[in-house]
């Protein structure tokens, strides 16, 4: 019997569990995702509307927010320094590293096993 993988945009389309909900690690380093929650607050008043849009959808509905701990070498320990935003119109994501101060729109690859990683851009 063949094995078929279902692409991310379908499962989230058909409404299906993705392979990781959001990515196990973060370049290497594993995260505990601590939940979905709501962005009620007063963000909307404070932020030009082109910061607040969807990315992939430009939807200005809002997103569901989960912070996510990894280890910190410079404070020894777990710290919550990574969260991700979820467009409640769409499903896009995306990862904003506190560390680095990046954001990053995650792609099928990001939610495998490895998680995301860093990605050299070259030309072959």
């Amino acid at each position: 019997m063949a094995t078929h993988t279902v692409p991310e945009s379908v499962r989230r389309l058909w409404g299906m569990p993705a392979q990781n909900d959001l990515p196990p690690s973060w370049d290497g380093a594993p995260v505990e995702w601590w939940g979905w929650g709501s962005t009620d607050s007063s963000l909307a008043y404070h932020l030009p509307l082109d910061q607040l849009a969807c990315t992939l959808c430009g939807s200005l509905a809002g997103a569901r927010i989960n912070w996510g701990s990894r280890h910190d070498p410079a404070e020894g320990r777990q710290i919550r320094n990574i969260w991700a935003a979820r467009c409640e119109d769409c499903g896009h994501d995306q990862v904003h590293d506190t560390l680095t101060k990046e954001t990053w729109d995650l792609d099928p690859d990001d939610y495998g096993p490895d998680g995301s990683t860093e990605t050299k851009e070259t030309l072959f």
